[in-house]
């Protein structure tokens, strides 16, 4: 059920004595009254307070070891509350990092946002990273590939010098024939004599197949077989109906954490890995956004100069590897950069 107010009963946190109250939702409500009657009491020490509280226990045990949570407020029971953010009148120390998502705790919300729900991939590559099930593996198949010839296959080399003649027996072996070897569709029965020295990518063919309904079985016998042959990896490449292929570029596939080329794989993500005060600063300007004149300039008695933005970061004071992060196709360094009413309009998009 949605509420339409925000019901705070009992509430006696310092001089507050036992207030009962019912403040409308999507309105603007101001509090007033003399000083030391209670407002921020109320305010802050109450709503907010147990706003936050309710909030940061729906997140995970890893993340909330990192947040202070503070005591339950004093009151008897309250209801309609969303997760909230406050900017006080309290006078703070200036930080070269602040902005105005770090001063309204926006910013620790978007990072729980991106640490729990975005989708992670390889900064390099631009693969997924996140562990997949053979189900998924294979439905993403379907819908991708859906009404094309396609060949399902296991890397033997990518872009490695040798010449593989161990491996290619033991899949001819097993029954194995075709390979894309650098991009040709080979015989590997009898094993090609490759070049030693040259760098090689090789593909080994398990199944071809045009990607239909009626052979949806046949799709996830060739997958599975596949991730097996690799360990867990696998590829898909689109062809022609020559069986040569249209791109030597496929699709990788994984049932692992980490991309399938590259292996690289996120920590375990929270909060701070997407702040620029904590682990998601960028090197380059440590956070700030701009690179300053630092003590060894001053020293040596140059110029000083404007700050001018980081290059590396484009102002934002993040880790340019973060835009590999999305949600919904935006990057947390996308939020930051863009104005209140795209931000609105994407969200209730």
């Amino acid at each position: 059920m949605e509420h339409t107010t925000i019901e705070i009963r009992g509430a006696h946190e310092h001089n507050l004595k036992q207030i009962d109250l019912s403040i409308p939702r999507q309105k603007i409500t101001v509090v007033t009254g003399v000083s030391g009657s209670g407002k921020s009491s109320l305010a802050f020490d109450t709503i907010l307070a147990e706003a936050n509280r309710r909030f940061f226990y729906t997140l995970s045990h890893y993340s909330r070891q990192f947040l202070d949570l503070g005591s339950r407020p004093k009151i008897r029971s309250a209801a309609g509350l969303s997760p909230a953010i406050a900017l006080a009148q309290n006078e703070t120390q200036a930080s070269v990092r602040a902005s105005v998502a770090s001063l309204s705790d926006i910013g620790e919300m978007l990072g729980v946002l991106f640490a729990r729900f975005a989708e992670k991939r390889c900064p390099t590559h631009d693969l997924p990273t996140e562990a997949r099930s053979l189900d998924e593996i294979v439905n993403f198949a379907k819908s991708q590939y859906f009404g094309r010839t396609i060949a399902v296959t296991v890397t033997v080399a990518d872009q490695k010098k040798g010449q593989f003649k161990k491996q290619l027996e033991g899949y001819v072996k097993k029954g194995y024939s075709k390979a894309f070897i650098d991009g040709k569709l080979s015989d590997i029965d009898p094993i090609p004599n490759l070049a030693k020295d040259e760098k090689h990518d090789i593909a080994l063919i398990v199944d071809s197949l045009k990607v239909d309904p009626s052979k949806e079985a046949r799709l996830r016998r060739s997958i599975e077989t596949s991730l097996q042959l690799g360990e867990g990896l696998a590829c898909i490449h689109t062809i022609d109906t020559k069986g040569k292929l249209e791109s030597r570029t496929g699709q990788h596939l994984s049932l692992q954490a980490g991309c399938p080329v590259c292996h690289f794989a996120w920590p375990r993500l929270d909060s701070r890995h997407f702040s620029p005060n904590s682990l998601g600063r960028c090197e380059e300007c440590d956070g700030r956004g701009v690179i300053i004149e630092d003590e060894d300039d001053k020293e040596k008695g140059e110029e000083s100069f404007e700050p001018e933005t980081c290059h590396n970061c484009h102002g934002t004071g993040l880790d340019p590897k973060l835009k590999s992060i999305v949600f919904r196709g935006r990057s947390i360094q996308k939020f930051y950069m863009s104005t209140i009413k795209d931000l609105h309009d994407f969200v209730y998009a």
